[in-house]
């Protein structure tokens, strides 16, 4: 296996740092937003500037949800998780709090790459 930088391996370095291209564009969009629509009529402005907001989230979760999979340290099975599951369960660096959908079992699954 091919190490990248940070001694990660390759395509797990490209996603992550295509996290962070498409986190630091989202936070600048919503920034200006921000500036832009603080100004304008307090509540309607800043219910648009949270709607604006809450989509870049999910947008950043989705593409995360879609590009990684998670091994379980039980069994060793690789399985994917649906958006909802991967914006609210609860996760360390590269790890989550999962229930395998072999063993049943709820463990800190480990997150890989998603080879398409």
């Amino acid at each position: 296996m091919r190490k990248g930088k940070l001694g990660m391996p390759r395509d797990r370095y490209r996603i992550e740092m295509r996290m962070v291209f498409y986190i630091i564009v989202l936070f600048a969009i919503i920034s200006i937003g921000g500036i832009f629509l603080g100004g304008y009529k307090w509540p309607f402005g800043f219910i648009v500037w949270l709607a604006l907001a809450a989509v870049a989230v999910f947008i950043l979760v989705r593409y995360h949800s879609r590009h990684t999979t998670y091994t379980c340290p039980e069994c060793n099975e690789n399985f994917r998780v649906s958006t909802l599951i991967d914006l609210i369960s609860p996760h360390k660096s590269d790890e989550k709090y999962l229930r395998c959908p072999r063993c049943s079992k709820r463990n800190w699954c480990k997150e890989t790459a998603n080879r398409k």
